[in-house]
This record gives C-alpha cells, structure tokens and sequence, in this order.
C-alpha cells in the first residue's frame, strides 16, 4: 500500500512540474495560430480590394508608373497590416503551406529554352501565371503591368520608351554613324519588388537602345540602377551589376541585351517575377532582335 501511495505522488508530482510547460506550450501554439490566421485574413481581404482600385486606373488618362506606386501606397496606408506580420518566426510557408508548395514545385525552377520561339515567350511572358492577377495598363510611352499574387506580394514592371528613334538619329549628326545601321529606340525596363505586407523593397532598372541591320545587333547605349526603399532597409544588397551589357545566341538567333541584377535576402519574402523569394537573384533588362524588334521584361537568375 505504502508503494502504491509513494508511486501515486510521484506521478502527481511529475504532472504537476511538467503540465506548467505543457501549459505554455499550448498557449503559444495557440498564439502562433492566431497570428497565422489574422495574416490570412487581412490577406484573403486585402488582394481583391486592391486589385479593384487597380482595376479602376484603366479606366483612367495618363497613368504613369508614379501613379500606380501611389496607389498601391495610399491603399496600404489605409488597410494596414496586422501586427502579427512582424513576428519574424512567421513567413508565406507557415501562412500558406500548400500553396506556396505547389507554386515553387511548378514555378521554382526556370524551364530550358529548346527553340527561338521558347526564347521569345519566355522574355515577353515569363512573369506570368495563372493563379497571379495581371492588370495591364497603357499609354502612348509605356506599358505597365501589375502582378498581384493570391499570396499578397505585388510586382510592378514598366516597359518605357525614354528617347524616340528620331530623337536618337538627331545626336547622330553629332557622331556620324555607318549607314548601314539602323538604330532603335531607349527603352527602359523597371521592376519593382513589394512582399506581401504591400511594404515597396526596391527597385532596379535598365535602359538601352541598340543598333542592328537585319543579320547582327549591338548595344548602342547601356544604363542602369537602384533603388532600396525604406521597408527595404533591412535588405541584403550585395555588389550588383547595373547596366550590363550581353549577347545571347539561341540556335543561331542573336540577341543583344542591357540588364541590372540584384541579388537579395529578405525575411517574409519579396515577390519578383514568378516567385516569391527569401533570397536570390533578379533581373531586369531590355533588349532588341536583329531586325530592331525591342522586348522588355524581369526574370529570376
């Protein structure tokens, strides 16, 4: 009887040092919960009232890319994100498991490029997909398309003529070129990196023009920058390359291209392009065909 007691209040002793722990353990799974579901909330909420105020700017004269980044701000500012964002042991994995399994199986990895067709599809719709909202908007100088993902990250790419080809033939008087070039348009590509609080990161352009004669293109002129925003603070920059200069050969094709990359790492995640990154590479860049022909776009590396 005496060892059946002793045994009794043992355990109950144990229950009672362990179920403290026990109990805490509970209450901050049950916090971390809470804090998953806000952020899927204010998330599942938040996207399509944006892309409605997005929407509406088509409808719109004369939007520039200065007017998109304001809206985007103005709509953060008045639908702030919960403080449940700031927990840093959180990110897009804890909140959407699923999906951001199935996006990075599918979309993680860039696909081969097997023929010139594959080449041009990916520069022009490599951005892309299905379960993102695209808005599209235009001008006489600019194309301008918003990515919205059903994640919450936003991107922003820009593709603008800078200078006429006219304008460009002009300063040629000044430095006699060789008459069997023609010259292109400057063009300028940007991209701009949001994460999912609608918190801008930063954003990185390039800018050329290029000269070619229907077998052979070059660079004419190369450009490129920068920006960290102050959301993008606490970002990682490391040396970059700004206004680059390359060719590229696909099955005999050859293309001449200005590009900017950055590499990056961030906490809860940045959206650039078709992925959401942690850290990694990105470009944009410009770039022409043989016969002139100018495409604009963001790629990961």
């Amino acid at each position: 009887m005496k060892a059946f007691f002793s045994t009794l209040i043992a355990g109950t002793l144990m229950l009672t040092t362990v179920s403290p722990t026990f109990a805490n353990g509970t209450i901050e799974d049950g916090s971390r919960q809470e804090k998953i579901s806000e952020i899927r909330s204010y998330i599942n909420t938040s996207v399509p009232a944006l892309i409605q105020e997005l929407e509406d700017l088509k409808h719109k004269d004369d939007v520039t890319l200065g007017k998109v980044e304001k809206t985007i701000d103005t709509f953060f500012s008045e639908h702030p994100a919960p403080e449940a964002f700031n927990d840093p042991t959180l990110s897009l994995e804890d909140v959407f498991p699923a999906e951001v399994k199935k996006i990075n199986q599918k979309y993680g990895k860039n696909k081969p490029l097997n023929n010139i067709n594959a080449f041009m599809d990916e520069k022009k719709n490599s951005i892309e997909r299905s379960d993102d909202k695209v808005i599209t908007i235009k001008n006489d100088m600019s194309e301008i398309n918003v990515y919205v993902s059903q994640l919450g990250e936003i991107f922003v790419l820009e593709v603008r003529t800078v200078s006429s080809n006219a304008e460009n033939q002009r300063t040629s008087l000044v430095q006699p070129r060789a008459l069997t070039w023609e010259y292109t348009d400057t063009k300028r590509t940007t991209g701009i990196g949001y994460n999912a609080q609608g918190n801008k990161m930063f954003t990185l352009w390039a800018e050329g023009s290029f000269k070619y004669n229907g077998k052979s293109v070059e660079v004419d002129t190369a450009d490129g920058d920068y920006s960290r925003h102050f959301w993008g603070s606490t970002l990682e920059l490391p040396p970059r390359k700004l206004g680059e200069k390359r060719t590229t050969r696909v099955e005999g094709y050859t293309y001449a291209e200005v590009y900017s990359r950055l590499y990056f790492e961030a906490g809860f995640g940045i959206r650039w392009a078709q992925i959401t990154f942690n850290s990694g590479s990105c470009e944009t860049l410009v770039g022409s065909t043989v016969d002139g022909n100018m495409y604009g776009t963001a790629k990961t590396v």
